[in-house]
């Protein structure tokens, strides 16, 4: 394959890449827009910031939906602490104010 259709074929490619990396930030923003208001309604009916068997419930969810996408589950389930773990520090801090 000659070179200017390499770089032709990777261009195109990280197009892709930055589109659905467009589409997962703006998507993890909007998680976070109702995690707020979660937080909120906690903080507002002294709910605890954790709710472990939610977290269970999404574990397994996340760990259905990698498998029908054939994503490794383990990734998903890093995703998935992630979210999880930056929501209940947001959750602390409403609760702060």
């Amino acid at each position: 394959m000659a070179a200017g259709v390499i770089m032709q074929e990777l261009l195109e490619l990280r197009k892709a890449l930055d589109e659905i990396d467009d589409a997962i930030i703006g998507l993890v923003a909007k998680r976070f827009e109702v995690t707020e208001k979660v937080g909120i309604l906690k903080k507002e009916n002294n709910l605890p910031s954790t709710d472990s068997n939610r977290e269970k419930e999404q574990a397994q969810r996340i760990r259905s939906l990698a498998l029908f996408h054939n994503l490794d589950p383990e990734i998903a389930q890093k995703v998935l602490r992630l979210l999880i773990d930056e929501t209940v520090k947001n959750h602390n801090k409403i609760k702060a104010r």
